[in-house]
């Protein structure tokens, strides 16, 4: 008996021409009674939580204690709380900042201020657009658009701000993109460059730079950088995931470097979940994650759509909470749901046997998966389906799909396996396994050659 490799992550390398191995709408686990020491889970269903306007969502905020715990959205052009509070002008990246009494919000352009019933425009200095905001130590901070200058306001007071109340980006003369707060570091986010600030006591200039971290190392673009962790993840301007330290840390292997610079339209967002915090980055047609905790990558798409619905998140008292991409709903993910709203989520992963020399011959594949768990006894998932389909050209042709069975409820005992499937010579075989209906699908191992049967069956 063998055990076939499967992949943890999601790769994909067009320039090397390398197979594809593929994790959607999954993601990897350690799990201690595993053969293997991990697992592949199917991520939570996207279930509605709420509407707001009628999208889509590019933009959402909470914060504990602000404004009577009000979560707030901008819903297509619209900022609304609990009641719908006016128009945001602009077009780009949503950026929010908050006090306990008022939040601000920008897309690009002027500045909302708004409490829970009211919200009227901002008087900036010179008129001039800014291009995200921020908040800490009482002050609001905002990044004047297209300069390294960023702005603070009067104390607890986001409708005034003085001309002469701001300071630049030290350290290189590039433009400013984006501003994040983890902690009490604010990090200001150039084209080509990286600061933290923090509060230096002063009444006059109340933040200053803290020297020796300044990082040679600038942001994608606005709305490519999120809080997570206690640490800053941002898209660089390289196309690789970062994460703040001594010195940036990469995250990204050069397939997804690859996947990020062929995109048009690149952003990210940060959700927590069972345990997993994941740093989501929004493509063109494709949304890859990376999982906190094991440092792998996966892939979450939604049912014959272009991409995942969701395009921003927020954390609700340590539940996320996920902004739709075309209409005003408001997802929340829940972990014993297995479809998006009626509609299937397709889990899929690879995996892989190597042939270099000679060929291997393949009499069985086995899965060993969650047999018998289906919730339904009649209809769409009552009787599960697996399918797998097989590569001997390293991804550029397959066979049919095969199918085999979960077991109905109850049928704890039931096996997964596809028989015949001949010799592999170089490169070897892949393996891609599919599973549609709304069951849990948790994968522990994929086995080839392994004895079946027996008395104890």
């Amino acid at each position: 008996m063998t055990s076939l490799a499967y992949g943890r992550a999601t790769y994909r390398r067009q320039a090397a021409g390398l197979p594809e191995l593929r994790l959607v709408n999954m993601y990897v686990e350690s799990a201690a009674t595993s053969q293997d020491g991990i697992v592949l889970l199917n991520r939570p269903g996207l279930r509605q939580d709420q509407t707001k306007g009628s999208g889509p969502i590019r933009g959402l905020f909470y914060q504990d204690g602000t404004l009577s715990n009000t979560l707030f959205a901008i819903s297509g052009d619209r900022l609304i709380g609990s009641m719908d509070l006016g128009a945001v002008n602009g077009t780009g990246p949503v950026s929010f900042a908050a006090s306990a009494t008022e939040i601000v919000v920008t897309a690009g352009a002027s500045m909302l201020r708004a409490s829970e019933t009211t919200a009227v425009p901002v008087t900036f200095p010179d008129g001039a657009s800014v291009t995200s905001v921020a908040y800490l130590g009482g002050f609001f901070i905002a990044l004047r658009a297209g300069s390294q200058r960023f702005y603070w306001s009067k104390l607890r007071d986001a409708t005034s701000w003085d001309a002469l109340d701001y300071a630049s980006a030290e350290s290189s003369p590039d433009p400013l993109l984006d501003v994040a707060v983890t902690g009490d570091v604010m990090w200001l986010l150039g084209t080509s460059t990286i600061e933290p600030w923090a509060l230096s006591g002063d009444a006059t200039l109340p933040f200053s730079r803290v020297e020796g971290r300044n990082y040679q190392r600038g942001v994608k673009g606005t709305g490519c950088a999120a809080a997570l962790d206690n640490s800053l993840f941002w898209i660089g301007d390289d196309n690789r995931v970062y994460r703040s330290g001594a010195a940036p840390d990469g995250l990204s292997d050069p397939g997804i470097e690859e996947r990020i610079a062929a995109a048009t339209a690149v952003s990210a967002y940060a959700f927590e979940q069972t345990g997993h915090k994941f740093f989501c980055v929004r493509l063109d047609a494709e949304t890859v994650c990376y999982d906190v905790a094991t440092r792998e990558w996966s892939e979450n798409d939604s049912f014959q759509r272009a991409n995942f619905r969701p395009r921003c998140a927020v954390q609700v008292h340590g539940k996320p909470l996920l902004g739709d991409d075309s209409s005003g709903i408001i997802w929340s993910l829940d972990p014993a749901a297995y479809d998006d709203a009626a509609q299937p989520i397709s889990k899929v992963f690879t995996a892989f046997q190597p042939v270099q020399d000679g060929s291997f011959s393949l009499d069985v594949v086995h899965l060993d998966a969650d047999f018998g768990s289906t919730p339904a006894l009649v209809g769409q998932g009552a009787d599960p389906i697996v399918e797998v389909r097989t590569s001997r050209d390293g991804g550029r042709t397959w066979s049919e799909w095969r199918q085999s069975r979960l077991g109905r409820q109850g049928q704890y005992r039931a096996r997964a396996s596809w028989r015949r499937f001949g010799s592999f010579d170089a490169p070897g075989g892949i393996f891609e396994f599919r599973c549609t209906d709304p069951v849990r699908f948790r994968v522990s191992a994929v086995r080839s050659n392994e004895a079946q049967g027996g008395r104890s069956r």
